[in-house]
């Protein structure tokens, strides 16, 4: 379930285990059910078990529009978020706001994936430690 306080949530989606979050959110406020709306609705599906602050709005009296969101922890860790690029035999995570962060010896599954929106978490050597799709490309 994702709690929804006002404009502005933190919230924990799903129970973990990769399947696809509910649809349903608390308002965190009265305890109703809301349905949650917008572009990155599909996203959010896809981030199981981690914590996100989603901002947006309420829209009528059980639908909450997501405008943007950002994920704060996965299993206990603050991931990176990007498209994956592979460049010159390298891959590598380019975020929204253009950081990059290099992936080293990534994994051919990894590789295949090159265009797709993820989130990864890396040791202070680059090296993979976990990751998930969020979108495919």
């Amino acid at each position: 379930m994702i709690a929804l306080g006002f404009a502005l949530a933190v919230c924990a989606c799903g129970a973990g285990g990769g399947s696809p979050a509910p649809q349903d959110a608390s308002d965190g406020v009265t305890g109703r059910v809301r349905v949650v709306r917008g572009e990155y609705r599909d996203e959010l599906r896809h981030l199981s078990g981690a914590t996100v602050r989603a901002s947006g709005s309420f829209s009528g009296e059980h639908r909450f529009e997501v405008s943007g969101y950002e994920i704060l922890k996965i299993a206990g860790q603050e991931p990176f978020v990007g498209v994956l690029d592979l460049r010159e035999g390298d891959l590598l995570v380019r975020s929204v706001d253009g950081e990059v962060k290099q992936i080293r010896s990534p994994s051919a599954e990894l590789v295949a994936l090159a265009g797709a929106k993820v989130w990864v978490i890396l040791d202070s050597n680059g090296a993979m430690k976990g990751y998930g799709v969020i979108r495919e490309r």
